[in-house]
C-alpha cells in the first residue's frame, strides 16, 4: 500500500512492484530489462507496460522517480526507514519511510 499524509494513494499494484524494485536499488540506475525481469518475473511485457507504471508512479511521486536516458530509472528520494507501526516522525518536508511489512508513507508534511 502507498499513503501520502495518512491517505491511501491509488495505484496499480503493478507500479507497486515497479517502486519496491527502485527502493530495492534506491540512488542507483535500473535498467528497464531489469526493471521487466523483477516486476514481471513469469511475464513477458512490452516496454509500454513499464512506461505507464512510471507514469503513474510520477504522477503520485513526481521528481522522485527519474528517468536516466537510454539507460532506465532511479528512485532519487530520500529514504527515512521506519518500523511497523511506528508513528512517523523526524521524516521532513517530502520524507517516507518503508515499515517492515511492505508498506510505504509518503509524507508532505510541513
Amino acid at each position: 500500500m502507498l499513503y501520502r499524509d495518512q491517505e491511501v494513494v491509488n495505484v496499480s499494484p503493478k507500479a507497486l512492484d515497479v517502486l519496491a524494485v527502485l527502493l530495492e536499488e534506491r540512488g542507483a540506475v535500473v535498467e528497464k530489462a531489469e526493471l521487466l525481469r523483477r516486476a514481471w518475473p513469469d511475464t513477458i511485457v512490452e516496454e509500454g507496460g513499464l512506461a505507464r507504471n512510471i507514469s503513474l508512479l510520477r504522477k503520485e511521486l513526481g521528481d522522485w522517480i527519474e528517468t536516466v536516458p537510454k539507460k532506465g530509472y532511479r528512485f532519487a528520494g530520500e529514504p527515512a526507514a521506519v518500523a511497523a507501526g511506528e508513528q512517523r516522525r523526524g521524516m521532513g518536508r517530502r520524507g517516507w519511510g518503508v515499515a517492515a511489512l511492505g508498506v510505504l508513507v509518503l509524507g508532505w508534511g510541513y
